[in-house]
């Protein structure tokens, strides 16, 4: 039950939204690589390979994730970027 109000876009909209944006990329190349050859005639054969199914399963990640662990996330990230270095020797 829990996933099921992860997956509100209304509860987590930054996540959900995210993550439907990044799937249906995913359904695009899926639909390039095998569903357009069948109506047009490529000049090259278009192999993403694995790669469309990490964006799909990234999506999905996304989709179910929660607004809070998606905003811990992104606080440390800023806070490893934003750490001031002395790189003078």
């Amino acid at each position: 039950m829990q996933l099921i109000e992860n997956a509100n876009p209304k509860k987590n909209p930054w996540t959900s939204g995210i993550g439907i944006l990044i799937m249906s990329i995913s359904v695009l190349m899926i639909l390039i690589e095998h569903v357009l050859p069948a109506f047009f005639t490529l000049k090259e054969k278009m192999s993403y390979g694995y790669v469309t199914y990490i964006i799909a399963s990234f999506g999905l990640l996304l989709f179910f994730m929660n607004d809070s662990y998606f905003s811990r996330i992104f606080t440390r990230a800023e806070k490893v970027v934003s750490k001031k270095t002395d790189t003078n020797d």
